[in-house]
């Protein structure tokens, strides 16, 4: 059943990636869904990651979600936005690699609650954009 999951979320993600560039061929993708696309891969980047030193299981999870959001980069970027849409991609991404610090290594209890609490949200905020 794990095997089936794992090629269905890829080609559901084409399939949502070649209707996005088929919807949107003649012009640019809204600058504002292409941020939160670029900011979602940078956090589920670092979450991978991270991911792979605690719980090595979830990285599996989250590399194919993080697939997912590079396609839909693909599909909706314009083809001189790729520097800016890597530099939104690394911003979020040291960002979110901080937050993640904190909230295993945080010497207050409550700073390192407050600090998981908000990486879970941020990556449920990513995780609910995706059809998986």
């Amino acid at each position: 059943m794990a095997a089936l999951a794992c090629l269905a979320a890829p080609t559901l993600t084409l399939t949502l990636a070649l209707t996005l560039t088929l919807a949107l061929p003649a012009r640019a993708a809204d600058p504002v869904v292409l941020r939160v696309f670029a900011d979602c891969a940078g956090r589920m980047s670092a979450l991978v990651e991270d991911q792979r030193l605690f719980d090595g299981a979830a990285s599996e999870r989250s590399a194919v979600e993080l697939r997912a959001l590079t396609d839909l980069i693909e599909a909706a970027m314009p083809a001189d936005q790729g520097r800016q849409v890597l530099n939104w991609r690394i911003s979020a991404k040291a960002a979110f690699r901080a937050l993640l610090a904190q909230s295993h290594f945080a010497t207050d209890p409550a700073h390192r609650t407050r600090a998981g609490r908000r990486a879970e949200a941020l990556i449920a905020e990513c995780r609910g954009m995706l059809l998986m």
